[in-house]
């Protein structure tokens, strides 16, 4: 088998047969798809299953989405592994692009793009990689390709052999980022792509929208670059590592930051800097001035008189 689909649930909705219906077109001998129903009936189990032949189901008692997953890639036979939402969509061709990339190249990670929409309004795609569509080496890697490696775990296709050391147990808003960074630094070989391999569908509801954002889910996140932290030993990093090491933490806690601004707690705020401040140092900047962003980014986590005045001017431009 060479690719798994896995997909957690809590409820049989239009959103997940729509799902579905992008999904199983596209299956073949060498692809499965997994569902795991988080709490669901055996009831619905058997219903969906004998609507949808094609696909495994598994039920789990209600524990949440990420313990679901664990099961499912548990469960799992494919070489490749490839997460999903039950409420996204993944275009048409997704899956033979993957395959044909695996079978060509056999990279730890492919990374392709996503589309996002919000109430079904397309806001256009969320990367532009250079190099693409060529089997690239982690350690030739440039500072600009080292940044641009997303967060989302939704636009990766990853190899089995990397998921062995990676548990699906943190719940917050920014598990994504700790899983991300930790595939990363077991990866050698990544191939990226512009083909759009992700639809994501922005709802209200969402764990990751404005919605979310209250003081407790953002102290809540922490864990999530703690985990990062102790899975990056600084002092075995190769210069690439150091470098991705320092991208990933400064990505973290400029977006925690940026969304604590429209609560207007400047106290959460300033926890989330101070916090930031124990593990980011000026060598670690110095280290990236060639990649703008990120090292202005940086620079107003890093500097409290640079950070007050963003603070403010920034506050005065975003509702709460």
């Amino acid at each position: 088998m060479l690719l798994s689909i896995i997909i957690p649930f809590h409820e049989y909705s239009s959103l997940l047969d729509r799902m579905l219906l992008s999904l199983i077109p596209q299956l073949s001998e060498q692809t499965e798809l997994i569902l795991v129903g988080d709490g669901i009936s055996e009831l619905m189990s058997l219903s969906i299953q004998k609507k949808h032949p094609e696909i495994s189901i598994y039920t789990i008692p209600k524990t949440g989405a990420n313990s679901a997953r664990q099961y499912g890639i548990e469960k799992s036979q494919g070489d490749y592994i490839l997460l999903s939402d039950s409420d996204d969509v993944i275009p048409d061709q997704t899956l033979l692009l993957y395959q044909t990339i695996i079978q060509k190249h056999q990279p730890d990670i492919i990374i392709g793009n996503v589309e996002r929409y919000t109430e079904s309004v397309n806001q256009g795609i969320f990367y532009h990689f250079t190099h693409a569509d060529t089997l690239l080496y982690k350690n030739k890697l440039s500072d600009h390709q080292l940044y641009s490696f997303p967060v989302l775990i939704f636009c990766k296709c990853f190899n089995r052999n990397l998921m062995k050391a990676i548990r699906f147990e943190d719940s917050s808003m920014y598990q994504d980022f700790s899983i991300s960074a930790n595939l990363f630094k077991q990866a050698n070989s990544l191939f990226f792509t512009n083909e759009i391999v992700y639809c994501y569908y922005a709802r209200k509801d969402s764990v990751s929208s404005s919605e979310s954002n209250t003081p407790s889910n953002l102290m809540a996140a922490l864990p999530a670059v703690y985990s990062v932290i102790d899975h990056y030993n600084i002092h075995t990093l190769s210069s690439i590592e150091k470098k991705f090491f320092t991208f990933s933490l400064i990505r973290f806690y400029f977006t925690a930051i940026l969304r604590s601004i429209p609560l207007h707690n400047i106290d959460l705020s300033n926890r989330l800097r101070k916090d930031a401040l124990n593990h980011l140092f000026i060598r670690d900047l110095f280290n990236i001035i060639l990649v703008p962003k990120p090292f202005i980014m940086g620079i107003i986590i890093y500097s409290k008189i640079i950070f007050i005045l963003y603070y403010k001017v920034k506050r005065l431009t975003v509702k709460r």
